[in-house]
């Protein structure tokens, strides 16, 4: 249905995920390595907490791979 060409897991742990700066920056690395034009994350408030903790995670990120002063591998910022 989205036709994706690839998908990607960090393994950050069913339950257990924390909102860290390792965590930020292994998403940051892939916002920079796929440059995406649409990122989807879950809604910020949901039954299951790690819903609501991903999707703030994500936009966090998300912001935050845009800035030059962050570096990761991929440094290719759009």
């Amino acid at each position: 249905m989205l036709k994706l060409q690839t998908r990607s897991n960090l393994n950050l742990g069913d339950g257990f995920f924390d909102d860290s700066k390792e965590n930020k920056l292994k998403i940051i690395e892939l916002i920079r390595l796929h440059q995406p034009e649409l990122i989807f994350a879950n809604s910020l408030k949901d039954r299951h907490p790690d819903h609501g903790r991903a999707a703030k995670l994500v936009a966090d990120s998300s912001y935050l791979s845009g800035l030059d002063k962050i570096k990761t591998t991929h440094n290719g910022i759009p």
